[in-house]
């Protein structure tokens, strides 16, 4: 997402591509893919997509772009970044999680996970709130690891399900502790900017 501000109005785009990664898929749904007549995808570039190629090579599923202008200061920030991204996909791919359920208005703190593993939204989105007011939203691919949260993180930062949400929930130790620690210095940098300190 890019976000520039003119005066009080911000205007900010994004485009969010369709992808089916394996282990996306339950039950009786997964019988098209282990017949061949439906396939999974591999994850999709970082940034700047050719769209139309994408698509034409049969790589995503659907695109959409959307835009937004407001009217007011809203901080905006990505709600992933390129570490944050790739390391979201190899989690994906690698269908080692297990899921869990996040309802609608739910705090992400109410289904708590111990400090060993690391949760990725599959499915929802999820309002991000500093000191109790909304800055950002995150979609799909967001990462949060509970071992790397800041003291400022946890003073300030609390995660709502804006929508049903869906997780994934895997094991510290089956990921790469560098792109780990690479995730929670964007976040916290985000945080600060935010924070304006």
């Amino acid at each position: 997402m890019t976000a520039a501000a003119v005066s009080t109005r911000i205007e900010a785009a994004a485009t969010c591509l369709s992808w089916i990664p394996p282990q996306a898929v339950e039950g009786a749904f997964k019988l098209p893919f282990s017949m061949g007549v439906a396939h999974y995808d591999a994850p999709p570039p970082n940034s700047a997509p050719d769209v139309d190629s994408l698509l034409a090579a049969d790589a995503i599923r659907f695109a959409n772009q959307l835009r937004v202008w407001a009217g007011e200061s809203i901080p905006l920030a990505p709600a992933r970044s390129g570490v944050e991204g790739s390391l979201a996909d190899s989690i994906l791919v690698s269908g080692a999680f297990r899921q869990h359920h996040l309802p609608a208005g739910t705090m992400l703190a109410e289904r708590p996970i111990s400090d060993c593993e690391v949760q990725v939204l599959l499915d929802g989105l999820l309002l991000i709130e500093i000191d109790g007011k909304p800055a950002l939203e995150a979609g799909p691919g967001a990462i949060f690891d509970p071992a790397t949260r800041t003291k400022e993180s946890k003073e300030h930062v609390r995660a709502r399900a804006k929508t049903h949400c869906r997780l994934a929930v895997m094991s510290r130790a089956q990921l790469d502790s560098q792109a780990l620690l690479g995730v929670a210095a964007q976040q916290t940098s985000r945080l600060r900017d935010v924070l304006g300190g």
